[in-house]
């Protein structure tokens, strides 16, 4: 816990945080400015869906894998939006199948312990940005957890 809180400390300098039990629905993906206009490539033109984890590729990523695994087939990953979101941010493919193999891993020790690093989230309007857990907060959703403990981010001091 103590590295977790210094690690956070580190990368958020002059912030405040709280741990608080936040809904699923107001999650919401980080409006990364190098990377969102790739990420809403992923999505129709005009979607409202664009920043909702759970129409996010993470989730569909999961959906696809515990689908493929229930009817015994192999899957596929490179077909998936996911795999796509990697390889228009410039990842080669090793390290694609590297990251997806890791997420998997991921699913499986969360859905198995629910235990996790909790997300690094910061209050907006009416929901909350993920500044650091995209994929734990995705596990969550597909695992159905209503609420999950997250660490928001307050003004600086």
């Amino acid at each position: 816990m103590h590295e977790e809180i210094a690690t956070i400390k580190k990368a958020f300098p002059g912030k405040n945080w709280a741990t608080q039990f936040i809904s699923v629905n107001e999650l919401r993906v980080q409006r990364h400015p190098k990377r969102y206009n790739l990420y809403a490539e992923l999505f129709e033109p005009g979607s409202e869906n664009v920043l909702n984890m759970d129409y996010s590729p993470h989730c569909e990523f999961l959906r696809m894998y515990i689908k493929c695994k229930r009817a015994g087939v192999k899957f596929v990953w490179s077909v998936t939006r996911y795999y796509k979101m990697h390889d228009l941010y410039g990842k080669p493919h090793h390290l694609i199948v590297a990251k997806c193999s890791k997420f998997i891993k991921m699913f499986e020790n969360i859905n198995e312990t629910k235990n996790m690093t909790l997300p690094v989230v910061i209050r907006k309007d009416d929901y909350y940005e993920i500044w650091d857990g995209h994929h734990r907060v995705a596990c969550c959703i597909v695992l159905k957890m209503g609420k999950i403990a997250c660490r928001v981010l307050g003004d600086e001091e």
